[in-house]
């Protein structure tokens, strides 16, 4: 196979020619991907061969892996599928099925004590529908602990989402949340500590869905009709995994032992998340 970089300038320049790009999908992407294929492609590999994640490898298992990661990067089944042929005959299916099976490499969250979580929600559509994505970040390391799709945005939901992220946490940890109404009462109800922050520390998750629906764009932040609220949080959950398998082997091939943010050494403490904000947006509901 030949060189990887060399796989994704070609990659590059056919997207453009061909006009598969929309909204200069691969740009900054590239760049990303570029960085993974460099330090952790080959630990990714090593990973899938070691779990046996394919059971038949008539193709290359790295060829199924770039495969996946060029669909995560933002191009379609069938553009990724159209690449792979150049190494063997593939179909967009082949690679829908690879991206599933990808999956059993990604080590789920693990429990541990965690300090700060941000919790956000965005807006995305499903036949058309408006529906509501949830979604809880570590602000130290910025994985993506949990996230929920429902059709509503109460009190309620984030009472049911906030068990499940604590379901990964051995302790109570401060929670950076935006003036979302639903969310005041659902947090007393837990007995958690909480904060109203609008950017500073609550950019990791901000990221997150930027880099999301930087993806979903792809199909216009609509999933397809023959898509139903089970699907796509098939569909997510996939996403989530790789997004947090890749930000583990990027950190670890670094030489990194965690991600925070703004470059810091050391965490940041709950004195510093107190007095960095934005002094229009300080406020405690506890």
């Amino acid at each position: 196979m030949q060189d990887m970089r060399t796989h994704l300038l070609m990659l590059s320049t056919h997207s453009f020619v061909s006009g598969d790009c929309q909204d200069n999908v691969l740009g900054s992407s590239v760049d990303s991907l570029l960085m993974i294929v460099r330090n952790g492609f080959e630990v990714l590999v090593e990973r899938v061969q070691a779990l046996k994640v394919f059971q038949r490898n008539k193709r290359p298992v790295r060829l199924k892996v770039l495969s996946t990661l060029l669909y995560y990067a933002g191009l379609s089944y069938r553009v990724a599928a159209g690449f792979a042929r150049v190494e063997t005959p593939v179909s967009y299916e082949a690679v829908r099925l690879w991206r599933r099976r990808l999956r059993e490499a990604t080590p789920k969250p693990e429990l541990k004590h965690r300090r700060v979580i941000a919790i956000d929600e965005t807006k995305l559509k499903l036949k058309g529908e408006q529906f509501y994505l949830w979604a809880a970040v570590d602000v130290d390391t910025h994985e993506v602990l949990g996230f929920k799709a429902s059709w509503q945005r109460s009190s309620l939901d984030a009472l049911l989402f906030m068990k499940k992220v604590l379901m990964l946490c051995r302790n109570k940890p401060l929670i950076l949340v935006d003036k979302g109404a639903w969310y005041p009462w659902a947090f007393i109800q837990l007995g958690l500590r909480f904060r109203h922050m609008t950017f500073g520390l609550r950019n990791s998750i901000e990221q997150w869905f930027s880099q999301l629906k930087a993806r979903t764009k792809r199909f216009y932040n609509t999933f397809p009709n023959g898509s139903s609220l089970k699907s796509v949080q098939t569909y997510l959950a996939i996403h989530t995994a790789t997004y947090n398998l890749l930000l583990g082997l990027t950190t670890s091939v670094s030489g990194t032992e965690a991600l925070y943010i703004g470059g810091a050494k050391t965490p940041w403490s709950e004195a510093e998340i107190c007095t960095t904000e934005s002094t229009n947006t300080s406020r405690f509901f506890n």
